[in-house]
């Protein structure tokens, strides 16, 4: 059983993963879009796309990084921060039949699923 310091760790950890990668999509949406394989049209509607799941993201890691000590709100972000990426496994396994580097959407999946497997066994045992 993990002690509170290593809890607020955790946390720690995913909300600055998810502010920091969240922000280079809603800073660099073209630039994430070519190394990420996403393959989301250029124009302004895949852009904006791009930008507010960016947005989305840095709003869940500040979320968990605000409510880290608080056991009640941090376990209703990682609830949330779980199902977020859940729903990003699903768009990127839709994705990878049409994606042009296959690679970067398989990296795009693992990484979803260790964003949802450290927050439900965090949320576990707080």
């Amino acid at each position: 059983m993990k002690n509170k310091a290593q809890h607020e760790l955790v946390n720690t950890g995913l909300g600055l993963a998810c502010t920091g990668l969240g922000g280079l999509f809603a800073l660099f949406p073209g630039f994430m879009n070519r190394a990420g394989g996403f393959n989301v049209e250029k124009g302004p509607g895949g852009t904006a796309l791009l930008r507010l799941l960016g947005m989305r993201d840095v709003a869940f890691g500040l979320g968990l990084l605000l409510n880290r000590t608080d056991r009640k709100k941090v376990s209703l972000w990682l609830n949330l921060l779980a199902l977020i990426a859940g729903s990003d496994i699903l768009v990127l396994g839709l994705a990878l039949p049409r994606s042009k580097s296959k690679f970067s959407i398989l990296l795009g999946i693992i990484t979803s699923l260790t964003v949802v497997i450290f927050a439900l066994a965090n949320n576990r045992q707080e």
